[in-house]
C-alpha cells in the first residue's frame, strides 16, 4: 500500500504546473525528510524543466536524497555533478562536508555498486574514491576545517596501507598548513607511530631514529604542554631499543662465534650510540666475563680502552 502511495506522489508530481510548484514539492518532501519521494521528485523535475533556474538546487537535493537512503557512492556522483556544474554560495561549503561524510563512510566499509548503476549491486570497496574526496576537499578548501580533518584521515588512510612516506608527508602538510589545530597534536604522534612501523621493517635505517627525534622536538616546541608529548617520547624510546637490541644480539652472534674482538666492537657502538638503553647498561659484566677467558692481547686493549669510556 505503502509503495502505491509513493507512486501516485511521483505521478501527481509529472502533472505539476510550473516549475516553481515542482519545486514546492521537492523542498516539501525535503523538509519532511521523505527520502525516497525527494528522489523521485528531483528525477522528475529534472526530466520535466532541465532550464529551470531551480535545476542547480535540484541536483544537490538528489545528490541529498542518495545519501540519507545509504546509496553513498550515487551521493558523490550527484554532489560532484552539482558542484561541477551548478555550484553557488548556497550549498558550497555543505556540500564539501557532504562528501567528507561520505568519505567517512568509505573508510568504514560501506560498498560501492557496481560500475556506479543505482540497479547493480554493491559489492566492491574503493580506497581510490576516498582518496579523491580528501584531496578534492583539501584542494579546494585548503584552510578549511575540512581541510585539516580531510588531510588527518588521508594521512590516517596512507598509513594503514602502508605507504609510510606519503603518509608523513600527509600529516606534516596539516601541521604546516593548520600548525594550532587541534589534530595537529595527534599528526605528531601518528608520525611517530609511522616511524616505529618503518623501522620494524627495516632497521638498519638510523636515519628514523633522526627523524623522530626531530619530529619530537618540533612537538616540544609547538605544544611544551601536550600530554601526549609523553606519548611520542616512549615511542622513541621504543624505537632506540629496538635498534639497541639489534646491535646487542650482533654482539651477542660475534661473542657466540668465538669473534671476541668484533663483540668488543659492536659493544662499543651500542655505548656510544645508546648509552642509555637497558642493553648499554650489561655491557659492563658481559666485557669482565671476556677477560676472564683470557683473550688476546689486541682484545684485552680493545676492552681495557672500552672500560675507561664507560668510567
Amino acid at each position: 500500500m505503502k509503495n502505491i502511495f509513493i507512486l501516485l506522489l511521483v505521478l501527481f508530481s509529472s502533472l505539476q504546473a510550473s516549475p516553481q510548484e515542482g519545486y514546492n514539492n521537492v523542498m516539501k518532501a525535503y523538509q519532511q525528510g521523505n527520502w525516497n519521494v525527494l528522489l523521485n521528485q528531483c528525477k522528475s523535475f529534472s526530466k520535466e524543466y532541465p532550464s529551470s533556474d531551480f535545476i542547480g538546487d535540484i541536483s544537490y537535493y538528489e545528490g541529498l536524497a542518495y545519501f540519507h537512503l545509504g546509496d553513498y557512492d550515487l551521493a558523490n556522483q550527484k554532489i560532484s555533478a552539482y558542484l561541477e556544474n551548478y555550484a553557488s554560495e548556497k550549498f558550497f561549503e555543505e556540500a564539501f562536508a557532504y562528501k567528507y561524510e561520505i568519505a567517512q563512510k568509505f573508510e568504514a566499509g560501506e560498498k560501492l555498486h557496481i560500475f556506479g548503476y543505482k540497479r547493480m549491486p554493491k559489492w566492491g570497496f574503493s580506497d581510490e574514491e576516498t582518496y579523491a574526496i580528501y584531496d578534492e576537499i583539501i584542494k579546494t578548501l585548503p584552510r578549511h576545517e575540512l581541510a585539516a580533518k580531510s588531510l588527518y584521515r588521508k594521512g590516517s588512510l596512507l598509513f594503514k596501507g602502508k605507504d609510510y612516506k606519503e603518509s608523513v608527508e600527509v600529516f606534516q602538510t596539516l601541521i604546516r598548513r593548520f600548525p594550532k589545530h587541534p589534530l595537529t597534536p595527534d599528526a605528531y604522534v601518528e608520525i611517530a607511530k609511522v616511524y616505529l612501523q618503518q623501522f620494524k621493517t627495516n632497521f638498519a635505517d638510523t636515519d628514523l631514529i633522526d627523524l623522530s627525534e626531530i619530529n619530537l622536538r618540533n612537538f616540544y616546541q609547538a605544544f611544551p604542554q601536550d600530554r601526549r608529548i609523553s606519548e611520542v617520547q616512549d615511542i622513541l624510546l621504543s624505537l632506540r631499543n629496538r635498534y639497541a637490541e639489534e646491535i646487542w644480539e650482533t654482539a651477542d652472534f660475534f661473542k657466540r662465534t668465538k669473534k671476541t674482538r668484533a663483540a668488543v666492537i659492536y659493544y662499543k657502538k651500542l655505548l656510544a650510540t645508546f648509552p642509555e638503553s637497558e642493553f648499554a647498561r650489561q655491557i659492563p659484566d658481559e666485557l669482565s666475563k671476556m677477560k676472564k677467558k683470557k683473550p688476546s692481547d689486541e682484545v684485552i686493549t680493545l676492552i681495557e680502552e672500552l672500560e675507561r669510556e664507560m668510567l
